[in-house]
């Protein structure tokens, strides 16, 4: 045993001067093997059961349960557990926190692979045969960014995962985003042929918000998380009673920043009286054209589906410079939004191949080295106008993508966002976009219901057992006169 403990020591001396006094570091608590975010005899016992073939871990389990860092688990481990509890090692080390070990430029270049990458991979995942798919990852990972802020443990592990990036570098990553890509509107007066002032204008607007109930005052809604979601995403904090009317005041909230467009993003009954709070995200974009479309040169014309069916479009038509095209025969253009700062891109694959299996061959990735890759050649594109509306749940979504714990009652751990037992109950997407000669109208929103198994611990009841005589009345309360009234002074023979 002094062999064991001796070697134990010796590990413990060599695992903490490895981590500790690193730049960035952060305390991870040793030999948790069960989540409970303490290190007891349970966790030994887990670690012996570990040993012996009894119990499968998880691959988490497995690295908790490797208590000394010598990458085996073995009964040494549960012996590190025991001097743990026994408070006769401590209980926590130093470890690197990635997050801090990225400079602002990597974060950008992270945080710009990691929204293009999450879109193709949610956009694959909801597209249907012969359907119409928007949706907006910008919005998405916004709320789930926020959302993110509450969790801990593997929950936020798997959101880390999902989102590309670990929390402190979102929270920057969208800090950033919010005050450098969501600028200022731009707007120019322009005099057409007929000397009249025409105005041509962009506009990009980003919105958080956060609701949670505050009907008795008793939800207990964590100060930081709030702060969290106010000073780094500039989240409207909104208390509410979350009753029937919260529908139509988020929904009011989400017209509002919208400019209009998504009117309803709640149907009624979405706020249940387990929710105790929505986080919602609404992306407004509205931008003219560089370069704007003549409508003299609009015609009809007839457009092919995959199935081999066709519909008749109104198409647009205007000389363009700006190609794209891929080793994969897709081909496409890009054009400038008025400022030069957003542009719109549409791609097409080659004849004969279906755009589905053309999307699950386009990674985020691939996707930006095609839109970094625009070549100079003159092009007469035709493009037809369209209006969309589009929802979706994203719950199987989501967790396809591997956020899989948080939409688990028994799993989920937002224990940073509130001391109730909270999971994700639903996450709602609805976009909108309308683009003609002029440019460009789109809009999305994003809501993540929080529910709670129990909003409150059960209070401790006072035990009244009528076990002796009682009276009884059965009265009016108008007027508390009694209808019946009565006494019980035996059970027997009673039916």
């Amino acid at each position: 045993m002094k062999k064991v403990i001796s070697a134990i020591l010796a590990a413990v001396i060599t695992f903490s001067s490895a981590s500790a006094l690193t730049a960035g570091a952060k305390e991870k608590l040793i030999g948790d093997v069960n989540f409970d975010k303490t290190t007891n005899v349970v966790d030994a016992t887990l670690v012996q059961q570990i040993c012996a073939d009894l119990i499968d871990p998880t691959k988490e389990q497995e690295a908790a349960a490797d208590a000394d860092g010598n990458g085996i688990v073995n009964i040494n481990d549960a012996t590190y557990i025991q001097m743990i509890a026994a408070e006769m090692l401590p209980a926590t080390i130093d470890v690197p926190d990635p997050t801090e070990q990225l400079t602002p430029e990597q974060i950008q270049a992270k945080g710009n692979a990691a929204v293009a990458d999450f879109g193709m991979t949610l956009l694959n995942k909801s597209v249907k045969d012969d359907s119409n798919t928007l949706i907006s990852p910008v919005s998405i990972m916004y709320a789930l960014a926020v959302a993110a802020n509450g969790a801990d443990g593997e929950t936020l592990s798997q959101m880390e995962k999902a989102l590309g990036l670990p929390i402190g570098a979102l929270n920057e990553y969208f800090k950033n985003y919010t005050e450098n890509v969501a600028a200022n509107p731009d707007e120019e007066v322009l005099t057409n042929c007929f000397g009249e002032p025409e105005y041509i204008s962009r506009k990009l607007s980003i919105a958080n918000s956060v609701w949670y109930k505050d009907s008795d005052g008793t939800v207990p809604v964590k100060e930081q998380f709030l702060t969290t979601a106010s000073d780094v995403y500039g989240a409207d904090i909104k208390p509410s009673a979350f009753d029937s009317s919260t529908v139509g005041e988020i929904n009011k909230w989400v017209d509002q920043k919208t400019d209009g467009m998504i009117k309803k993003l709640l149907e009624d009954g979405s706020i249940t009286p387990a929710t105790l709070m929505c986080l919602v995200n609404a992306v407004c974009f509205d931008a003219d054209w560089e370069e704007q479309y003549d409508k003299n040169n609009n015609f009809k014309a007839s457009f092919t589906r995959d199935n081999g069916t066709t519909d008749t479009a109104d198409f647009m038509k205007h000389e363009e410079y700006n190609y794209l095209s891929d080793n994969d025969g897709a081909e496409g253009f890009v054009k400038d939004y008025f400022g030069g700062e957003f542009a719109f891109a549409a791609i097409m694959p080659k004849k004969g191949v279906k755009l589905n299996d053309y999307l699950a061959s386009l990674s985020g990735e691939k996707l930006q080295s095609m839109l970094s890759g625009v070549s100079n050649k003159y092009l007469s594109v035709s493009l037809p106008k369209f209006k969309l509306e589009y929802g979706t749940s994203l719950n199987s979504k989501l967790q396809d993508m591997g956020i899989k714990d948080a939409f688990d009652p028994g799993k989920a751990d937002f224990s940073n966002m509130c001391s109730s037992k909270t999971y994700i109950g639903s996450a709602i997407h609805k976009t909108f976009i309308e683009l003609n000669e002029r440019g460009t109208r789109a809009a999305a929103a994003t809501a993540i219901t929080m529910e709670t198994t129990s909003l409150l611990d059960p209070p401790i009841p006072y035990y009244l057992t009528f076990d002796r005589p009682f009276v009884y009345v059965i009265y009016h309360k108008g007027t508390n006169t009694p209808l019946f009234i009565g006494t019980m002074k035996n059970l027997a023979n009673i039916t």
